[in-house]
């Protein structure tokens, strides 16, 4: 997959919806999930990052569904997770991200 011309990707895979609820009550999952999908990817590549928030938006958007950000453990709808896209898509964030690459290859 590409995204802006860049080959990015990242894992998604199945979790036992019982057991991430029985391991994380402090979550306040008000009812059982039939389906957990799990995303990964690379730390080090924000294409992969926004992939798969946009992969994991456009499911919820289609099951009804939240996602549960495993960083801070937020819960977030729809409509939350596409503002999170569009946030971290927007020029600002783009332009300050491509800073900090400029100013870490000066420094190498």
């Amino acid at each position: 997959m590409h995204l802006r011309g860049e080959l990015t990707g990242f894992e998604c895979y199945h979790e036992d919806s019982s057991e991430i609820i029985a391991l994380n009550p402090d979550l306040g999952i008000d009812h059982p999930w039939r389906f957990v999908l799990a995303f990964s990817w690379l730390g080090s590549k924000w294409n992969e990052f926004i992939a798969a928030w946009m992969a994991a938006t456009a499911y919820i958007r289609a099951t009804d569904g939240i996602i549960i950000d495993g960083e801070d453990w937020k819960f977030y709808t729809a409509a939350q997770a596409r503002a999170v896209v569009d946030d971290n898509e927007s020029p600002a964030t783009l332009a300050r991200l491509q800073a900090i690459r400029d100013e870490l290859s000066r420094k190498e």
